[in-house]
């Protein structure tokens, strides 16, 4: 059958309740690997998925951003299957880059090449980038079931590493092939869904590119300028725990992730909200009157508001269950968490700036403060200073905290 627009879509509410078990599901695996496996081994396995995560972040934002832009159903499932061909130049840069570092870090930590994990770390990315450009399609259609996908790819990893658990023999390098190959499975289930419901899709458009020319919201200078946007965030989203990956050891880059869990879990909501906005509206011009709590969370100041109020509970319970759920080698500072706490707060606060600000001149300031944080933490680092998580994130709120004043004085003016 056909995909079509339906024409009907869920709240804001419905849609972030949908996502709650695949979250549940995930948190509890990331518990049970960490008490397991150690701050080392969680340092492994997040650095792992964060790299794969960032790679198809970078490729699948622009296209998101463009899909959610879009209002003719045949120019979005055009667009869809052209952008699922696999060895572009921006993927094949993308995944070269990664495997340079991947190169670069096993050579320099220890002397040798870890050739499955780049393999592994390819296979995850492409099934990444797979998975996230159907999902999004779907979800622009209102194809809600998706979330139950989503569910049953948490449960294909829950699952095996509870054998795994059960029988101690959990390992870094069986987790890493475990969430492989459950990310595999739903790509080529997801292909197998597209094949049937977009008939301009074929299973050569993987490998071989589409004739069919861009649509011109792509090609015009806003859509160009959205993507970038879109882009930007992603890297700043992730660039925190990028420096601590390249700047700190295992067990403390084990310590961040998993202190940084408790509230980088919120970010789901704005995603949700920018679904909700794009493919919302017709339902809003039709649909009886909101009630006024439904009106004040799909505002996109509430949301900050929201974000920010449940950060800072998140991180709370950060600072006094990490140590519980996950073993005494998890032990966060105070210092550290009110760091980090107030690092994420304020790039919420910078993202919402930017995504109200018309002016290119913010967005270039944004990023050339990310590159001043790049230095500050370089030159520590050739001084010989101790670099730790609380530095870095007390690094973040001082460009974030500079951003806004340069920012604000620009626009004073």
């Amino acid at each position: 059958m056909e995909l079509r627009d339906s024409g009907r879509t869920i709240s804001f509410l419905s849609r972030i309740v949908f996502q709650v078990p695949s979250i549940a599901v995930s948190t509890i695996t990331m518990i049970a690997i960490s008490r397991n496996l150690g701050p080392t081994g969680r340092g492994e396995i997040s650095k792992f998925l964060l790299l794969a995560a960032l790679a198809s972040s970078i490729l699948c934002t622009p296209i998101f951003l463009t899909i959610m832009n879009m209002g003719e159903s045949s120019e979005i499932k055009a667009f869809v299957s052209r952008s699922l061909f696999l060895p572009s130049r921006t993927n094949l840069a993308t995944i070269l880059l990664i495997d340079l570092y991947l190169f670069s870090f096993n050579h320099a930590k220890t002397s040798e090449l870890n050739l499955t994990l780049i393999v592994y770390t390819n296979l995850l990315i492409l099934s990444y980038f797979i998975s996230a450009q159907i999902r999004d399609l779907l979800l622009r259609f209102h194809r809600n079931k998706i979330y139950g996908v989503d569910f049953v790819v948490q449960l294909l990893i829950s699952g095996p590493i509870l054998v795994l658990l059960l029988s101690h023999s959990l390992s870094v390098l069986k987790v890493v092939e475990i969430f492989t190959l459950a990310y595999g499975i739903s790509a080529l289930y997801l292909l197998f869904v597209l094949k049937s419901r977009v008939s301009q899709f074929s299973f050569s458009n993987l490998v071989k590119r589409n004739k069919l020319p861009f649509p011109s919201s792509q090609n015009s200078a806003f859509g160009k300028g959205f993507s970038k946007t879109g882009l930007l965030f992603q890297v700043v989203l992730s660039k925190d725990l990028l420096f601590g990956v390249l700047l700190l050891g295992k067990s403390d880059f084990g310590l961040m992730s998993a202190l940084t869990s408790f509230w980088v879990v919120i970010r789901f909501l704005r995603p949700s909200a920018v679904v909700q906005a794009k493919i919302g509206k017709s339902d809003l011009a039709s649909s009886s009157p909101m009630r006024k709590s439904s009106r004040f969370i799909v505002k996109p100041h509430s949301i900050i508001y929201l974000q920010s109020a449940l950060i800072v509970i998140m991180g709370l319970l950060g600072f006094f269950l990490t140590p519980i759920l996950m073993g005494r080698g998890f032990r966060p500072g105070i210092l550290m968490t009110f760091a980090g706490l107030s690092a994420e707060i304020l790039l919420m606060k910078c993202l919402y700036s930017l995504s109200t600000s018309p002016l290119e001149f913010s967005q270039k300031l944004f990023a050339r403060s990310c590159v001043l944080q790049i230095l500050i933490l370089g030159v520590f680092k050739l001084a010989h200073i101790d670099v730790s998580i609380t530095l870095i994130w007390l690094s973040s709120c001082f460009v974030y905290v500079t951003w806004q004043i340069l920012s604000f004085s620009k626009g004073e003016k």
